[in-house]
């Protein structure tokens, strides 16, 4: 539709009224009798502005000076119009955010940007429609295609299930696939911030605000052998209040904690409550509201963080230093069966991936160490140990076999050999000489060591993520001349799918949709929860509903919309040479 490029020019219209009280403002001829009207026949009556108000009569003259006047004006506004349709490609950037997903009345801000967005293509008739979706990680969702064919993938693809919309990084990926000059579209359900609306960018917020209570944090985590502990947080990310019910099932049955809950703007409230590990699956839910998708959280039950460990040191002494220090992490498993963890003062035997050694040489002439130490504190070993004013008795001149962990100078105190896809640890100490076994290091010391052990557990290393992050899934081991095995993958949204297995052990499984996964391998299941916690996708209060963006400016104007100053200057030069015509000179012969 035209437009007019500099509105403040039609203040010249404000002529207009004084060229109309110079036909009505003009001078009455005074009435005289004469005797014959033949010597005032050749002399043009001339009227002549006056004080005195008269019916207003429409002479041809006053026509012309009016069009011209107006002519005028709309030439100094530099009158513009669409010269042609489908002269520039389109780039529709897609707030893939899970916010999206809230149902306000009747419809879902999705189901509105996807009208909106049928309608300004369907207005400015692209060649060609490109797709992003905005997600945490913005991607290419459609390539160039024509906007039929793009739109109906649109609607298929454009699923709504991102954790967070990443806007900024979303339109600067639509500068570099984009066409030169294209422009650009941003469907989202909020206003734009400050400098992301530029000229030649189209913006649909098609949002609408809404009350909200939303799941922002979860977590089961063991708390004995016979329970775990969970923790639920409730918020209220909006300006309004919020009253909701929250109800709570293991296994699907009620565990007795339903409760309503009143949340002030901003507030939240947590829930801690303990459960039997026999309980498989734990449900937490709100009361329906406009979104859905984060008023439940799933819990499934922790992965086992206990190591078995084999203690075979034959020295009494340390075999009950190390006996305290292992029963004080918390982490050493009492059921029996294939030992995890061997420790000795001896040969323990090869490594293997489920079979990890520790061999604590005792020097037959020790050497006591004072520091400075020179020590790998990246190693997972020693996170958190202090060895300042400790004394360290170890063997002398010692080279260290595998990668030094603690040395004194050029002697190794503590090394790591990775064989068979375990790990061999080695120490050099006499703790009748030193001091480590004394201070906090030395319980600290073998809780790196368990933890650090049952972080290889095969299965998902965590069993609650939150919506778009990666589980990280731990194979078990393969011998060296056996084929790695496929992963049965089972997803919340969609039929079983099968991996490939992984020669590095381990495998990385997309949470994009809130559920259960389950993975199976061999005989083996493992699985993990995706739960949607995001206070910011849970804000409703911002959301708007707004078309932003729809003058061009600059070089997109000069572009796409021609001119139509040149034909209301023309028009005037024509209007303003008839107007001489007609106040020409007449001679009568």
């Amino acid at each position: 539709m035209p437009f007019l490029a500099y509105p403040l020019a039609l203040l010249g219209l404000a002529t207009v009224p004084g060229l109309v009280a110079i036909y009505l403002l003009h001078r009455r001829f005074e009435r005289r009798e004469v005797t014959a009207l033949f010597l005032w026949s050749a002399l043009a009556r001339a009227e002549q502005g006056g004080r005195r108000l008269e019916r207003f009569r429409m002479p041809l003259l006053f026509l012309v000076e009016l069009l011209a006047l107006v002519a005028l004006a709309l030439a100094a506004t530099d009158l513009r119009y669409l010269a042609g349709r489908g002269a520039r490609p389109l780039v529709v950037v897609l707030d893939d955010s899970y916010s999206l997903r809230a149902v306000v009345g009747e419809t879902s801000a999705r189901d509105r940007g996807l009208a909106a967005l049928r309608k300004e293509v369907d207005r400015y008739r692209p060649t060609s429609v490109r797709v992003i979706l905005a997600g945490a990680d913005p991607q290419v969702a459609v390539a160039a295609a024509p906007p039929v064919l793009a739109l109906d993938q649109v609607e298929q693809r454009w699923r709504c299930l991102a954790p967070a919309g990443n806007l900024v990084a979303a339109l600067s990926l639509a500068a570099e696939v984009g066409e030169p000059g294209a422009a650009v579209a941003v469907v989202t359900d909020h206003p734009p911030e400050e400098g992301m609306l530029v000229p030649g960018r189209r913006w649909l917020a098609v949002g609408l605000p809404a009350p909200n209570a939303a799941f922002i944090a979860a977590r089961r985590s063991p708390l004995d052998g016979e329970r775990d502990r969970c923790f639920l947080q409730v918020a209220n990310p909006g300006r309004v209040p919020v009253r909701t019910s929250l109800t709570v099932t293991g296994d699907g049955q009620p565990l007795g904690l339903d409760r309503s809950l009143d949340l002030p703007p901003g507030g939240s409230e947590q829930v801690v409550f303990e459960l039997p590990k026999a309980v498989d699956m734990v449900r937490a839910e709100l009361a329906a509201d406009a979104l859905a998708t984060d008023n439940q959280v799933l819990l499934l039950p922790p992965r086992p963080h206990r190591v078995r460990v084999v203690n075979a040191i034959a020295d009494a002494t340390l075999r009950e230093q190390v006996d305290q220090a292992l029963a004080a992490s918390g982490l050493r498993d009492p059921a029996a069966g294939v030992p995890e963890l061997v420790i000795s003062d001896r040969s323990p035997g090869p490594a293997q991936a489920q079979r990890w050694t520790l061999e604590i040489r005792v020097p037959k002439e020790s050497l006591p160490f004072t520091g400075p130490f020179v020590a790998d504190w990246g190693h997972r070993l020693i996170q958190g140990l202090d060895f300042g004013g400790v004394v360290w008795a170890g063997q002398a001149g010692t080279e260290p076999e595998g990668q030094p962990v603690l040395m004194a100078g050029n002697t190794s105190l503590l090394e790591d050999l990775e064989a068979g896809g375990g790990h061999a640890l080695r120490m050099y100490l006499d703790v009748s000489r030193s001091t480590i076994s004394r201070t906090p290091n030395w319980p600290a010391l073998f809780w790196n060591l368990l933890d650090w052990r049952a972080e290889h557990h095969p299965g998902f290393v965590e069993t609650e993520v939150r919506m778009g992050q990666t589980a990280r899934l731990l194979l078990p081991p393969i011998p060296p001349d056996v084929a790695a095995p496929a992963i049965r993958l089972e997803v919340p949204d969609g039929p079983a799918r099968e991996l490939a297995g992984q020669a590095s052990g381990e495998c990385a499984v997309a949470a994009g949709v809130p559920g259960v996964y389950s993975a199976r391998v061999g005989d083996q299941t493992y699985r993990f929860a995706c739960n949607a916690l995001s206070p910011r996708e849970g804000d409703l209060g911002d959301c708007r509903t707004a078309g932003l963006g729809a003058d061009p400016t600059g070089g997109v104007l000069r572009r796409d919309y021609a001119s139509g100053a040149w034909v209301c200057g023309l028009l005037a030069c024509g209007l303003l040479f008839l107007h001489a015509f007609l106040l020409r000179p007449r001679v009568r012969s």
